[in-house]
């Protein structure tokens, strides 16, 4: 996801530019018979081109201080909380499922927190259901007594 953050920034950024350049180039103060390459632009227009690139400049840097927090809390958050109950041998887990998890994701983390005890199966019961693509963001509180079936059912609604 950050990537696709930067990727828009950097595009915006850089459309930004060029359609600067475009316009300029078409605007009637720009004269044509500048040496080497040149081009001779109004002073009005280029403090308004540096204006232009400040502010290009600014919102990209407010895009990566975006990303950044996003990244940060993103890593901070805690995805699973493990409970153990005295009574009995079995696992409590609440598993808080985030937008952007996988499949995979999922599966890797039930087995770590010792959910379930074949992440493999648990992937490949989803697949073979079709059920990868319903998996809902929220949270869920799950335990290792829980069949695969009984835990898909549960993030599947």
């Amino acid at each position: 996801m950050s990537s696709i953050i930067k990727g828009l920034g950097i595009g915006l950024f850089t459309a930004g530019i060029l359609f600067t350049f475009i316009s300029t180039s078409n605007s009637s103060g720009v004269s044509k018979t500048a040496p080497n390459g040149y081009e001779l632009v109004k002073s009005e227009e280029l403090k308004s081109l540096q204006a232009e690139l400040s502010t290009s400049k600014e919102q990209l840097a407010q895009i990566q201080l975006d990303l950044e927090a996003i990244s940060k809390e993103n890593n901070t958050d805690e995805q699973v909380e493990e409970f153990d109950d005295p009574s009995s041998d079995q696992i409590k887990t609440v598993l808080i499922i985030r937008s952007g998890m996988t499949s995979t994701d999922i599966s890797s983390i039930l087995e770590q927190t010792n959910i379930i005890k074949n992440r493999k199966d648990f992937y490949q019961y989803l697949e073979d259901k079709k059920l990868s693509e319903g998996i809902q963001i929220g949270t869920y509180e799950l335990n290792s007594s829980m069949t695969i079936a009984e835990i898909a059912n549960l993030i599947t609604k």
